[in-house]
């Protein structure tokens, strides 16, 4: 396979991984981002994938010192967890970038 393909495969893969297993929706293409929003431990998440599969979440965002309420701070710590638990299966689910 040509490293484009195999960048295709994984994008495709990501997608499917995020729609099934994680309930994506709203998703958007905007060329090179796809926006969407993802349902996660009793909050709507503000999520983004790349097509170098790269995820990441708006809502993942470090609160700076401020007056927080309890639930932002609680949806910020869910963000982050789904950040890290969708990269980790995106790792799972990508092959090398290794032309054959």
């Amino acid at each position: 396979m040509t490293i484009t393909s195999i960048k295709k495969a994984n994008f495709k893969a990501a997608i499917d991984l995020l729609i099934n297993k994680y309930n994506a929706y709203n998703i958007d293409n905007e060329g090179a981002y796809f926006p969407m929003s993802i349902d996660f431990e009793g909050y709507t998440i503000q999520c983004e994938l790349t097509r170098d599969c790269q995820f990441g979440s708006w809502d993942a965002t470090k609160l700076g010192q401020g007056n927080w309420t309890k639930d932002e701070i609680a949806k910020q710590a869910a963000a982050s967890k789904l950040e890290d638990e969708v990269n980790k299966d995106i790792k799972l689910v990508s092959q090398p970038l290794v032309a054959i």
